[in-house]
Protein backbone atom coordinates (compact mmCIF):
# COMPACT_ATOMS: atom_id res chain seq x y z
CA UNK A 1 0.00 0.00 0.00
CA UNK A 2 1.20 3.52 -0.74
CA UNK A 3 2.24 5.87 2.03
CA UNK A 4 -0.67 8.22 2.70
CA UNK A 5 1.33 11.28 1.56
CA UNK A 6 1.99 9.73 -1.86
CA UNK A 7 -1.56 8.50 -2.13
CA UNK A 8 -2.97 11.96 -1.39
CA UNK A 9 -0.72 13.49 -4.05
CA UNK A 10 -1.91 10.96 -6.61
CA UNK A 11 -5.56 11.42 -5.68
CA UNK A 12 -5.28 15.21 -5.85
CA UNK A 13 -3.54 15.04 -9.23
CA UNK A 14 -6.33 12.82 -10.57
CA UNK A 15 -9.02 15.11 -9.16
CA UNK A 16 -7.32 18.14 -10.71
CA UNK A 17 -7.13 16.43 -14.09
CA UNK A 18 -10.79 15.44 -13.83
CA UNK A 19 -11.80 19.06 -13.12
CA UNK A 20 -9.88 20.18 -16.22
CA UNK A 21 -11.69 17.88 -18.67
CA UNK A 22 -13.61 20.01 -21.14
CA UNK A 23 -16.52 19.27 -23.45
CA UNK A 24 -14.40 19.35 -26.60
CA UNK A 25 -12.09 16.66 -25.19
CA UNK A 26 -15.01 14.45 -24.18
CA UNK A 27 -16.61 14.90 -27.61
CA UNK A 28 -13.32 13.87 -29.25
CA UNK A 29 -13.14 10.75 -27.11
CA UNK A 30 -16.79 9.81 -27.69
CA UNK A 31 -16.27 10.34 -31.42
CA UNK A 32 -13.74 7.47 -31.38
CA UNK A 33 -16.44 4.92 -30.49
CA UNK A 34 -16.47 2.57 -33.49
CA UNK A 35 -19.46 2.88 -35.82
CA UNK A 36 -19.70 -0.93 -35.69
CA UNK A 37 -20.90 -0.60 -32.12
CA UNK A 38 -24.01 1.14 -33.49
CA UNK A 39 -24.08 3.84 -30.82
CA UNK A 40 -26.54 6.48 -31.97
CA UNK A 41 -25.67 10.17 -32.15
CA UNK A 42 -28.31 10.74 -29.46
CA UNK A 43 -26.56 8.26 -27.13
CA UNK A 44 -23.16 9.79 -27.88
CA UNK A 45 -24.49 13.24 -26.99
CA UNK A 46 -26.05 11.86 -23.79
CA UNK A 47 -22.74 10.24 -22.77
CA UNK A 48 -20.92 13.50 -23.41
CA UNK A 49 -23.39 15.41 -21.22
CA UNK A 50 -23.22 12.75 -18.49
CA UNK A 51 -19.43 12.73 -18.41
CA UNK A 52 -19.14 16.52 -18.45
CA UNK A 53 -21.85 17.08 -15.86
CA UNK A 54 -20.15 14.71 -13.43
CA UNK A 55 -16.73 16.33 -13.65
CA UNK A 56 -16.91 18.40 -10.46
CA UNK A 57 -18.83 15.76 -8.53
CA UNK A 58 -16.30 13.02 -9.25
CA UNK A 59 -13.35 15.32 -8.53
CA UNK A 60 -14.81 16.30 -5.15
CA UNK A 61 -15.89 12.79 -4.11
CA UNK A 62 -12.80 10.83 -5.15
CA UNK A 63 -11.12 11.52 -1.78
CA UNK A 64 -14.11 10.07 0.09
CA UNK A 65 -14.41 7.07 -2.21
CA UNK A 66 -10.73 6.20 -1.92
CA UNK A 67 -11.05 5.96 1.86
CA UNK A 68 -14.02 3.60 1.73
CA UNK A 69 -13.69 -0.17 1.60
CA UNK A 70 -14.77 -1.98 -1.55
CA UNK A 71 -16.74 -4.94 -0.16
CA UNK A 72 -17.60 -6.15 -3.65
CA UNK A 73 -13.94 -6.99 -4.08
CA UNK A 74 -13.46 -8.38 -0.60
CA UNK A 75 -11.79 -5.27 0.83
CA UNK A 76 -12.18 -4.51 4.50
CA UNK A 77 -10.91 -0.93 4.57
CA UNK A 78 -7.63 -1.96 6.18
Amino acid sequence: MLFSEFREDIIEACATQRREVDTATVEDIVRTIPKEWEVSNKARKAWTILICSGTGFVAEKVHVWMDQPAPRFGATGE
